[in-house]
């Protein structure tokens, strides 16, 4: 394991896109582990080639991430107790790498995974990757359009937000923050451990780095100011920036809150509603500001997209906040017409020839002042 992270180390190859791309698909990876400890798997969210690969190069990434920390506290540790914490990030990060290594193919475990398996008499984790490489296609659906399938129906749960928030406070989850952040601006779980947030007045400010960025995609900063929210996160995070701007940050792994919130979701709805995570969120924002016959430009730019085409992924017109949320967002970057000419909610689609707008204050809801 000490080599394979020293080669790790020394391989620079991978860019800041990717690496925010792979902690992203580690998230939802996290939630697959059958026990703590126990590999993830790739097989329960995917039935693609092409994504499975994508999926097994980050998990071998975040691996190789997990065991550098692991080796760094183990070698630095003074006790019995902080060995152990260490030792046993080591040995996931081993799992996973055995498990998926730079050549497994979907379908077809490892060598090594299935004779570690077999002495360990662990025929629940041999059954797990057992999946014929038949059932893999070269194209597929992906898992947007179940995401998409959750949000709109927890949407016609109602107070399904609260709900969720109030069972992570009753727990005292270590994600309390980050949920609250996710529900009012539905950024990715990927962001939500880097926003920063404040109060001006009685009205949050609430700045989120992008992930999925590059010098052509994405918005590398966007921000909401929310000066009216009905739900109990809105009144949180005023409460938490009282004193001071407050910047989300995470010792734990960013999976984790992924894990926290499908715990929530269970507890608080019940086994037959949808399975929380943090993207239901995002898809749910998208779904409240179509509902609210907000433009394209708009929900683009809340999505931390450049253009208008991809919101296309995101939620229908279900639900929306009937004036219970009135924000404003400014994104660093114009927003593209990627649309073509249209009609959505009753407003204008600029044509695919409009002068691009002013990357500021892209969009503000009737009634909002500060």
């Amino acid at each position: 394991l000490s080599e394979q992270v020293k080669a790790h180390k020394k391989d620079k190859n991978t860019s800041a896109e990717t690496k925010s791309k792979y902690a992203q698909i580690v998230m939802t990876l996290e939630a697959t582990r059958s026990r703590p400890g126990e590999p993830v798997q790739i097989e329960k969210t995917t039935n693609s080639k092409n994504t499975f690969y994508v999926y097994r190069a980050a998990t071998r990434w975040a691996a190789l991430e997990r065991a550098a920390v692991g080796l760094k506290a183990y070698k630095k540790a003074d006790n019995d107790a902080d060995k152990k914490a260490a030792y046993q990030v080591m040995l996931t990060a081993a799992a996973d790498l055995v498990r998926y290594p730079a050549d497994a193919q979907p379908g077809l475990p490892s060598s090594g995974f299935v004779a570690a398996a077999k002495a360990l008499g662990d025929d629940v984790a041999l059954s797990a990757v057992a999946k014929p490489a038949s059932e893999f296609k070269k194209t597929g659906p992906t898992e947007k359009r179940d995401k998409l399938k959750d949000a709109n129906t927890i949407q016609k749960i109602d107070g399904w937000r609260a709900l969720i928030f109030s069972r992570l406070v009753d727990v005292n989850s270590p994600w309390i923050d980050h949920a609250a952040v996710a529900a009012l601006t539905g950024c990715r779980p990927a962001e939500v451990a880097s926003v920063r947030i404040e109060r001006i007045k009685n009205a949050l400010v609430i700045t989120i780095p992008g992930a999925k960025v590059s010098e052509t995609k994405g918005q590398p900063i966007r921000r909401f100011t929310i000066a009216k929210d009905a739900g109990p996160e809105f009144a949180h995070l005023l409460q938490r920036a009282k004193n001071g701007p407050l910047i989300l940050s995470s010792d734990s792994t960013a999976s984790a809150f992924s894990e926290a919130l499908k715990r929530a979701g269970k507890q608080a709805l019940g086994d037959k509603a949808p399975t929380m995570t943090g993207y239901i969120y995002r898809h749910a924002l998208a779904c409240d500001m179509k509902a609210d016959g907000a433009d394209r430009d708009s929900i683009a730019a809340a999505l931390g997209h450049a253009v208008t085409k991809t919101q296309s992924h995101y939620g229908r017109a279900t639900g929306g906040t009937k004036g219970a949320r009135v924000f404003q967002i400014e994104a660093e970057r114009p927003i593209k017409q990627t649309h073509g000419t249209g009609q959505h909610k009753g407003r204008d689609i600029a044509p695919t020839n409009a002068p691009e707008p002013a990357p500021v204050k892209v969009f503000t809801s009737p009634g909002f002042e500060l």
